[in-house]
């Protein structure tokens, strides 16, 4: 079995009240196994959210994954051009969802967002 993947979009809030900003979920897509290159590029690419979110329920902030390791968010176009361009995701089904999801998010419709794409593997 290797590596699943699940991808989440975010929009990140700050507030006075609390210690830390938190992250309202816009969407998701379980992209299953993306590969070992995917994996590579998530560990080069990403850096450690400074948020919190709710991926595994509502109690409890979510910080890690289910393998153990720390979510990190990756930038949105680096992501775009990665699965436009890698040979075997560029046909796998699953990136194309996720490609067009991501395409989808234009900087000019979410100016006054806060927008964001965490890693989470599952």
């Amino acid at each position: 079995m290797g590596y699943e993947s699940k991808l989440v979009v975010v929009n990140v809030f700050s507030a006075t009240w609390v210690d830390k900003p938190y992250a309202e979920i816009i969407a998701e897509v379980n992209c299953a196994v993306m590969g070992h290159e995917f994996y590579e590029f998530v560990k080069k690419n990403g850096k450690p959210i400074d948020f919190r979110v709710y991926i595994d329920n509502d109690e409890e902030p979510t910080e890690e994954d289910k393998y153990g390791a720390a979510l990190v968010e990756i930038p949105i176009e680096e992501c775009i051009e990665f699965l436009k361009t890698d040979a075997d995701l560029k046909t796998y089904r699953r990136a194309k969802v996720l490609c067009g999801l991501l395409s989808s998010f234009k900087p000019k419709d979410w100016a006054d967002e806060d927008i964001r794409l965490v890693h989470y593997g599952y």
